[in-house]
């Protein structure tokens, strides 16, 4: 996604309010996992180990399940897969012990992505920083293209940012026919 800012100080608003409310979530879904795994006592610690070996063997090993995926089944019993080849859709088990134990994996990916994101993030503002002392003009019209909510590409362009001129509607028009 490409968005337009006026200049770098509207860049930076954008990304200090990114990099705020990343870590909100990514307290809020701390403070989750917390109560879930306080809340299930020894099963809180069986969860991390059955977590910690599952990353583990996921990283070992290739993905020979898209065969089933695509039929609909699953290996994992904890979850029924539902869709076709072009969309799928994970639905955890109705069982309690299957919806927390689903929460919890969720959360923790949940919660490793918004750490990394809140890592480049704050590199990102801090490389804006230091554009005005590498001869970039602080007033300059920004183009920036986003991915994964993470800026990748900053293209400042010639154009001032406040003396573009802007397009203004005006309600009272006339129509004249061509002779």
């Amino acid at each position: 996604m490409i968005i337009p800012f006026e200049n770098l100080a509207d860049l930076g608003v954008t990304l200090d309010e990114y990099i705020e409310l990343h870590s909100k979530m990514a307290t809020k879904f701390e403070n989750r996992l917390g109560v879930l795994l306080r809340g299930s006592g020894e099963q809180g610690d069986s969860m991390l180990q059955q977590m910690d070996s599952d990353s583990d063997s996921r990283k070992n090993k290739k993905n020979p399940k898209d065969d089933r995926r695509r039929s609909g089944e699953s290996d994992d019993p904890d979850w029924v897969t539902l869709g076709n080849e072009e969309f799928s859709i994970r639905i955890a088990s109705p069982r309690l012990d299957s919806i927390r134990n689903a929460e919890v994996s969720a959360l923790f990916k949940a919660v490793e992505a918004l750490k990394t994101k809140l890592v480049a993030l704050e590199y990102v503002r801090k490389v804006l920083g230091e554009l005005p002392n590498r001869g970039f003009r602080t007033d300059a019209r920004i183009l920036v293209v986003f991915r994964e909510g993470v800026p990748k590409q900053i293209i400042p362009t010639s154009e001032q940012g406040r003396q573009l001129v802007k397009f203004r509607y005006s309600e009272e028009f006339q129509i004249a026919a061509l002779k």
